[in-house]
């Protein structure tokens, strides 16, 4: 079995820093219970960092806002988290009926720090082999017709086109209609601004793929409706109340505020 990927992690310990604040930008309560001793040591080395690890929180924060949003609007919503990693939203906000999909050493982990039985929503978690079991295979069953929202924060970057491609037909075919919501990085926002995290990513043994000039575009020609784009680098400078620099990219280098978002795309049955 492989081991649990350094990457989970790296995010899990910046939402427990994140948690430590007086004002913490998403304050994941949780997340301290899934550190270990290789945790800790992953982000010890990297916690120096602020601003990698700022983005980020936001971008967690921002996908928080989305789905209390959602959820308040539709309490029976179906959340399925895919490359859920240590994410414990199922025990942070309210409502929702909530599936979570990831290696079985991941899940394994989380049932060990934190039962799904002790979850105040109700919580199924899925274990995937993606080297031997096809995601069409683990998606759970919708019968009841319940709204869907599919969840992946912090996975898109590490998959090739064919294997975007291959997930989103997955989807469509289990939920023909579903909401998405995802992070994005455009190929211009990695040459410019990426380097440092594209090294830090490398470090800890993975390697992002996909960064095209477009990265909506794939999804758009899989049928899906593109229906917001926001800056998590924007949202991030406001919450810091960074204005100047918030000025200078939104007038000078809107490029670089545009190459990095939390994305929600829709999906309709086709007639």
């Amino acid at each position: 079995m492989n081991p649990i990927s350094d990457t989970a992690f790296y995010t899990c310990g910046i939402r427990v820093q994140d948690a430590q604040e007086a004002q913490p930008l998403c304050g994941d309560d949780f997340a301290h219970l899934f550190m270990t001793p290789h945790g800790n040591a992953i982000f010890d080395s990297l916690k120096a960092d602020a601003r990698p690890n700022q983005i980020i929180a936001v971008r967690h924060r921002m996908m928080d806002e989305f789905l209390r949003t959602r959820l308040a609007q539709q309490p029976k919503t179906k959340v399925i988290l895919l490359g859920a990693g240590f994410d414990a939203r199922a025990f942070r906000l309210s409502d929702g009926v909530w599936f979570e999909i990831d290696e079985p050493q991941v899940i394994g982990h989380k049932n060990h720090c934190l039962p799904e039985s002790t979850c105040p929503n109700s919580l199924t978690r899925i274990a995937i082999d993606f080297s031997q079991e096809t995601l069409a295979s683990k998606l759970p069953l919708n019968e009841d017709g319940a709204p869907v929202i599919l969840v992946m924060e912090g996975v898109f970057g590490y998959l090739s086109e064919d294997q975007i491609a291959q997930t989103l037909q997955a989807l469509i075919t289990a939920y023909p209609q579903h909401s998405l919501i995802c992070d994005l990085m455009t190929k211009y926002f990695i040459e410019t601004q990426g380097q440092e995290l594209t090294d830090r990513i490398e470090k800890l043994g993975a390697k992002f793929q996909f960064f095209p000039d477009d990265p909506t575009d794939i999804f758009k020609r899989a049928g899906y409706r593109h229906v917001e784009g926001n800056s998590i680098l924007s949202e991030t400078l406001q919450i810091l109340q960074q204005d100047f620099s918030l000025f200078l990219l939104k007038n000078f280098f809107s490029s670089i505020m545009r190459g990095y978002t939390m994305n929600l795309f829709e999906m309709t049955p086709r007639s």
